[in-house]
């Protein structure tokens, strides 16, 4: 299924058209869309018990009208209970493209996590218990560098400085997923190690939730008029090289490595 790979390219046709309008206009037509894609949302929802074959199709017009993050995970969420398995991991393929971890924006990160804590739970479904646990910590990985990038350092230090690492996650299913796996024993040396993990970044974190906190964005003149805050803000971090630098220091990688480690 290639939906998400067409429809990713034709929003980016429709960007550049619409780049040549006035922003009243393009925030005008987009109210119009959501307005609508959220109508269709609504259909669909209300025939998936009779219906999910036309409900799945109503989730894509959607989509194609109004891109939006919730109706992407709905429409794997459909995609699994049709018993279109295929076609639900792929979404979450595409999605992980579309946020590619080396593409720095703002938001990227807490896209990323919601992504793979939205396939966490298929996977546990699917009874991938490896695969739930993985998800889980790059979920909650991608959630803290959001949290750093964005300056909410009292949110960050709150999953930091926790005794449990394990309750910003799932607890109950990822102890259940370790039992599964008949790596029960292996919990506890799962979370203390996560805990490290984290702590091993904790001074980039830090830093980066620092930066962002003392930038003057309101110092920076040199925008467009129908730029967003967060396009904005991205532009004028990426000009710190010390930010760059930082940034380029997480890596998925090392949540990957760590989990095959203790499992």
């Amino acid at each position: 299924m290639k939906f998400l790979n067409k429809l990713f390219k034709r929003q980016q046709t429709e960007s550049n058209l619409n780049d040549s309008e006035s922003s009243n206009n393009v925030v005008f037509s987009e109210d119009i869309q959501m307005e609508e894609a959220g109508r269709i949302i609504v259909k669909a929802t209300s025939l998936k018990d009779t219906n999910i074959g036309e409900s799945i199709e109503l989730i894509k017009k959607s989509i194609s009208i109004f891109p939006d993050n919730s109706s992407y995970f709905k429409l794997a969420n459909y995609l699994y209970d049709a018993n279109r398995k295929e076609e639900c991991y792929e979404i979450f393929t595409e999605l992980t493209m579309k946020y590619d971890f080396n593409d720095f924006t703002s938001n990227k990160n807490m896209y990323r996590s919601e992504i793979f804590k939205k396939k966490a739970i298929i996977d546990y479904k699917e009874g991938n218990y490896k695969d739930y646990i993985l998800n889980s910590g790059l979920s909650l990985y991608n959630w803290c560098i959001g949290l750093s990038i964005q300056g909410r350092i009292d949110e960050l230090n709150f999953i930091l400085e926790s005794d449990d690492i394990a309750a910003h996650m799932t607890k109950t299913k990822l102890k259940k997923s370790f039992g599964q796996l008949e790596k029960l024993e292996e919990f506890d040396s799962f979370v203390q190690g996560f805990v490290s993990l984290l702590n091993k970044d904790s001074k980039i974190f830090t830093a980066l939730a620092t930066i962002y906190n003392k930038t003057d964005f309101n110092k920076h003149k040199d925008f467009e008029f129908n730029e967003t805050v967060g396009e904005r803000e991205v532009e004028i971090l990426l000009r710190n090289q010390e930010f760059k630098n930082l940034y380029s220091m997480f890596s998925e990688s090392k949540v990957e490595k760590f989990t095959n480690e203790i499992i």
